[in-house]
């Protein structure tokens, strides 16, 4: 009879072994894809203000070779930039061509690339019947 409740105890410590192993191994990997997610945003983060700024001195040098900023971003290519870099996301920057600010988003009146952002006018009401 000892033997039998040694070898329970024995099995028993082991499944209990075997259920936080489990436990641990599927923390330890949740963690490890938070983490691969908040690398990738950071990356994310770093490639939008690298390419946002090299697209600002492109602006900035355009201006200093011909005296007034570019009307697009589109004017920038291929003699100031090889290509237009988007954001992270694909999605373009946006520019305002009064300042020669480069934004992360368009703003009201600006352009982004060669295609004006234009407001939509807006619908009336329909009457009530």
């Amino acid at each position: 009879m000892e033997k039998y409740l040694a070898v329970m105890i024995i099995v028993s410590l082991l499944a209990a072994c075997g259920v936080e192993m489990v436990a641990t191994t599927a923390t330890v990997g949740t963690m490890e894809a938070q983490n691969a997610k908040t690398a990738i945003n950071n990356g994310n983060v770093a490639k939008n203000i690298v390419d946002k700024v090299a697209v600002q001195r492109a602006v900035d040098t355009y201006l200093a070779e011909k005296g007034a900023y570019p009307q697009s971003l589109a004017e920038l290519v291929p003699d100031f930039l090889p290509i237009m870099p988007k954001k992270a996301d694909g999605t373009p920057f946006g520019y305002d061509s009064s300042t020669g600010k480069v934004l992360d988003t368009p703003a009201a009146g600006a352009v982004v690339g060669a295609i004006p952002n234009i407001a939509l006018p807006k619908t009336q009401a329909e009457p009530e019947m």
